[in-house]
């Protein structure tokens, strides 16, 4: 159960660290790097200077950054996906009988073999921001299924890590924050993809113009960031003040919630009124599915304290 454990928690982090290597290819523009897939122009290996082209490829579609960007997150996903294949056979092995554990690591090895072969589909169809958007969001979804699964085998190997806490009557709170975030990020995802069409069609337009021709969903999108940064800074400090005897689990998602809420009200507002620098976006898009992790540690922790485990 140990080599489950450590495997989990290591598929998990790597997850996210691949949420945010998948932003940086987005806002740097790598998205298209290696032209096709699963090779990089052709070779198992990007090739270095032009010279190492293929005949048939256009030698100004090659920049080797950009190559390097896209196709180290290509290489971070196969790490991901093997470290959650490991992960779903472990669990299937070891904890065969506990539906919390190894349902959540199942799919998830299902769900990142469904989205290696869509990120191809992505790279075929040049970047259709649908696509994008869904990739995007199968990932949040990827995360969230191992954070759970992690948590789970934290409270598995020890049962009376929330006994003893005295915590304020939130669980209902953090559930309704936990499917907002959600939400927002969904919208976001559908906001980055119509602004990304938007400058495709009018390059010239500016900052302005593009949030203004995309219609209902930037106010949507703005007022249910205000709506989910509100609650993760609600949250954060009753639970930093009226928790007693806290876990350091709740503490430090309570802390996190409450620095994560503060910092992306202020991108957002940065982003909506005044520059959507690339920066911004990795920020904000990492941001977001920290903050969804987040939720789910403390909607976890607080139901493991009111008793509500389902073996």
């Amino acid at each position: 159960m140990k080599a489950l454990t450590r495997f989990s928690f290591v598929a998990t982090i790597a997850t996210y660290l691949l949420i945010f290597t998948g932003g940086l290819v987005r806002v740097s523009g790598a998205g298209l790097g290696c032209p096709d897939w699963p090779k990089c122009f052709g070779r198992w290996i990007p090739p270095t200077s032009v010279d190492q082209l293929p005949s048939h490829i256009d030698p100004s579609l090659f920049n080797f950054t950009l190559a390097w960007i896209e196709y180290g997150n290509r290489l971070l996903g196969m790490v991901v996906g093997l470290l959650i294949l490991v992960t779903a056979i472990l669990a299937i092995i070891h904890a065969r009988r506990i539906r919390r554990i190894w349902l959540p690591a199942v799919a998830s090895a299902l769900l990142v073999a469904f989205v290696g072969w869509q990120g191809g589909q992505v790279v075929a169809a040049e970047l259709k921001p649908l696509l994008v958007a869904v990739h995007l969001l199968l990932s949040f979804l990827i995360v969230s299924l191992l954070t759970y699964q992690t948590q789970q085998l934290h409270y598995l190997a020890k049962p009376d890590a929330e006994d003893g806490a005295d915590y304020p009557k939130v669980t209902r709170l953090v559930f309704i924050a936990w499917i907002l975030a959600v939400l927002q990020s969904a919208l976001g995802t559908q906001l980055r993809a119509a602004v990304k069409t938007i400058q495709d069609a009018m390059p010239l337009g500016g900052h302005s113009m593009w949030l203004d021709a995309v219609g209902p969903i930037k106010h949507v999108h703005m007022l249910l960031g205000i709506i989910v940064a509100a609650f993760a800074s609600h949250l954060g400090v009753k639970l930093l003040r009226r928790a007693r005897h806290a876990s350091p689990l709740v503490q430090q998602s309570s802390l996190g919630l409450l620095i994560l809420g503060i910092l992306m009200f202020a991108i957002g507002l940065m982003m909506a009124f005044a520059s959507y620098l690339p920066i911004f976006q990795l920020i904000h898009l990492w941001g977001a599915a920290l903050m969804v992790g987040l939720f789910l540690l403390l909607l976890g922790a607080l139901r493991q304290h009111e008793g509500g485990r389902d073996e």
